[in-house]
């Protein structure tokens, strides 16, 4: 597989995890009665959630197989929201407001690589 393919899958994988983050984040905005919230969860929130986690995963295994050093930020960046759900560490504004944070820094990383930094990447 050649480089340019591998950062593809990497930066898309995620994109993917970041796209789904933020939406899950934006769904627990919603107001709403817990009937609605227990169906939104069950199937939007739960295969939105695994599909992030796979993506992060995916993302994490070729950012380092690639080193490039947008991906090894996206994996630290993964790394701290993992320990943020986990830890719960810091004030409730920042635990939610976690996922948005991660969300727009990885679109913007990986708009950069698929708008500029990916054209300067040979093919094979």
């Amino acid at each position: 597989m050649s480089g340019r393919r591998e950062g593809e899958i990497a930066y898309g994988s995620f994109l993917l995890a970041g796209i789904a983050q933020l939406i899950i984040s934006l769904l627990g905005l919603l107001p709403g009665d817990s009937g609605v919230a227990g169906v939104l969860g069950f199937l939007v929130v739960i295969p939105l959630f695994l599909a992030s986690v796979a993506g992060m995963l995916v993302g994490c295994v070729f950012a380092f197989r690639l080193r490039h050093a947008s991906l090894v930020l996206m994996a630290v960046l993964t790394l701290l929201l993992a320990i943020e759900f986990i830890a719960e560490f810091g004030p409730v504004a920042f635990y939610n407001a976690a996922p948005v944070i991660y969300s727009l820094a990885v679109a913007a990383l990986s708009a950069r690589w698929f708008l500029v930094s990916r054209r300067a990447t040979p093919q094979s």
